[in-house]
């Protein structure tokens, strides 16, 4: 029966003498990877069940050269754009019983190389970085010592999962509709002008006015903080 006293621990060790197994074996089995007969699996469920085991995910992890947890490198944590992108990895993380480490680069370069290190230092399994300034061959030199997904870019390298968004078809679009409504003097909110997505999409924004023949006006452009 299960020990309804929080300051009653059940041990690995307790586990492996109430089945008649080492504790190494049980710290196999909780891993996947002993090979023992189904009856001393069966064994050591039925003793974890009856005594209320509940295995550290540390321990686990860090038993089998992994601790469980993910670096996520964003920009800006009071963003509304990555709020909601840090709640669906939070979520997905959790679900594969994984912890994300949040840290801010605030579009600086040498900020999210800071960041990097920091997270390495923790000893994460992989890294996201949510756009931002990195080169792409320091994203390539980190995904050769762990798995890495980057967004807001197209790339390609060993251990490299990227994925972009086409922001400057997003705005041709977007100004194309109204030009087909008869709009002529159409306004852009663009983000800070050296942002990557912020220069494409204005590029979108005059590649559309230039297609229709309407002539670019400059006062219509009014730079925005993504705030």
């Amino acid at each position: 029966m299960a020990s309804s006293n929080p300051s009653h621990k059940v041990t690995l060790g307790m586990v492996a003498a109430a089945c008649g197994v080492s504790p190494s074996t049980v710290s196999r089995i909780l891993n996947g990877t002993a090979v023992v007969s189904p009856e001393k699996r069966e064994a050591v469920d039925k003793a974890i069940a009856e005594l209320g085991f509940v295995p550290n995910p540390i321990a686990r992890g860090l038993a089998g050269g992994r601790t469980l947890s993910v670096g996520v490198v964003t920009q800006a944590i009071d963003s509304p754009f990555y709020g909601v992108a840090l709640r669906g990895i939070e979520d997905e993380l959790s679900t594969a019983g994984y912890s994300p480490l949040f840290v801010s680069g605030h579009w600086n370069e040498a900020e999210e190389a800071r960041c990097i290190d920091v997270l390495r230092s923790r000893r994460v399994d992989g890294i996201i970085v949510l756009t931002g300034r990195l080169s792409d061959d320091a994203l390539r030199d980190l995904a050769h010592t762990m798995p890495v997904v980057v967004t807001g870019r197209v790339m390609k390298a060993p251990g490299l999962y990227a994925l972009d968004f086409n922001s400057f078809e997003g705005a041709r679009l977007a100004t194309h509709h109204l030009l087909t409504l008869g709009h002529r003097e159409i306004a852009f909110i663009s983000g800070p002008q050296v942002h990557p997505d912020a220069m494409q999409r204005l590029r979108g924004y005059k590649s559309a006015l230039e297609a229709a023949g309407v002539a670019f006006n400059p006062d219509l452009v009014l730079p925005g903080t993504y705030q």
